[in-house]
């Protein structure tokens, strides 16, 4: 396919470079504003086409080496084309973005906690690897290649993990590991468990045992947090009513002890959960959930807790109607959703807080942690 020319003007909210060509918007990812080179056109569209650069003649100076050797080719990664630092400021630039629909820029600086990775590699405790059988490929997905690339120095993940993906490469080889697979193509989970032991899992859905955070170590952050939250807005001996939405294990409410807490999820790790957390087992995406919850909740809650998936909870506000908690710290991976759920609140709740936890260093990806009062309240 014919090369283009670019020259990056701008960045979009996801980190790729932004360029005008024959009247279309192309994205590049891993550029950098002011830079120039040639591209191959991966996807085109009318308004707009997604390139893959091929070089680069004119080169940033905030361009750095990446760490990683597959970061070329490989789509894991986004930003290692950028210092740390750099990667922190643009994701709390590209959060502001977001939250225009919910504060203004000056109300947002003033609001804004910013919580970085005490290291930006090493961090996730379970990778997931696609594979195809009979040409003993295994790796991630190159998008310039359109095909697996073995990825065996991956930086993301747990030193475990890492060692374990290296000695399939290098000890067993690649093929004799498939030989396990099931399928022609696929993909494998390598899992690190609580009790730091490595496990391996073909063609299963993704965490296929119950949803865990791949960060740990920022995830003690964010508890630590949401529990010094917990007791700056409620008295100590309180007893205080939650409800905990997409709880799951009861990550979120497990350290708040002087509390009666429903935990709320199509899938409950029971054995997981403290004396003060109550299982609920409901799909809240299910029609008609709202009122079948607010049958099983005894009292109205002080304080609801929410951490959807990436699509967010499109029926947030018809919920919060119909319970109106006293505040609401609603905790998301994806401000575009997180934004959209809470747009509808503005009349009844205001932003105490706006906080960025970079759970995911080297991609786009990061965690939001948004509280909000009652009006009343004030």
């Amino acid at each position: 396919m014919e090369l283009i020319r670019f020259e990056i003007q701008d960045i979009d909210v996801f980190g790729q470079g932004i360029s005008k060509i024959g009247g279309k918007t192309a994205f590049i990812p891993k550029t950098l504003i002011g830079e120039q080179g040639s591209a191959r056109v991966i996807k085109e569209k009318k308004s707009y086409l997604i390139a893959q650069a091929v070089e680069i003649d004119v080169k940033s100076p905030d361009r750095v080496e990446s760490a990683c050797p597959h970061y070329d080719q490989c789509t894991g990664c986004h930003y290692l084309h950028y210092s740390y630092e750099d990667e922190i400021s643009f994701k709390k630039k590209a959060l502001k973005n977001h939250m225009r629909k919910l504060v203004s820029d000056d109300e947002f600086d003033k609001i804004i906690q910013v919580f970085p990775d005490v290291e930006r590699f090493n961090y996730r405790n379970r990778i997931q690897l696609h594979y195809q059988k009979n040409e003993s490929l295994l790796g991630q997905y190159s998008t310039s290649l359109k095909k697996n690339i073995p990825t065996p120095e991956c930086k993301l993940a747990d030193k475990l993990i890492q060692n374990r993906v290296e000695q399939i490469y290098n000890t067993a080889g690649v093929g004799e590991f498939l030989k396990k697979a099931r399928k022609k193509e696929g993909h494998v989970e390598i899992l690190l468990t609580p009790d730091n032991k490595v496990t391996i899992h073909f063609d299963k859905q993704y965490s296929s045992g119950g949803f865990t955070q791949v960060n740990q170590r920022a995830n003690r952050v964010l508890l630590d947090f949401l529990g010094l939250s917990f007791r700056t807005h409620f008295k100590e001996n309180d007893p205080v009513q939650i409800i905990d939405l997409f709880g799951g294990s009861g990550n979120l409410t497990k350290n708040l002890a002087n509390s009666k807490c429903y935990v709320v999820d199509s899938f409950i790790k029971k054995e997981s959960l403290s004396t003060h957390q109550i299982p609920i087992v409901m799909n809240l995406f299910k029609k008609g959930m709202l009122g079948t919850l607010a049958q099983k909740i005894e009292n109205k809650p002080e304080l609801m807790i929410v951490d959807p998936p990436r699509s967010g909870f499109k029926e947030f506000s018809l919920l919060v109607e119909s319970i109106a908690p006293q505040m609401i710290y609603y905790i998301s991976c994806n401000p575009s959703t997180l934004a959209r759920d809470l747009e509808n609140l503005m009349d009844f709740y205001q932003i105490e807080s706006i906080s960025l936890f970079d759970f995911f260093p080297a991609t786009h990806h990061f965690e939001t942690f948004v509280i909000l009062k009652a009006y009343e309240q004030y």
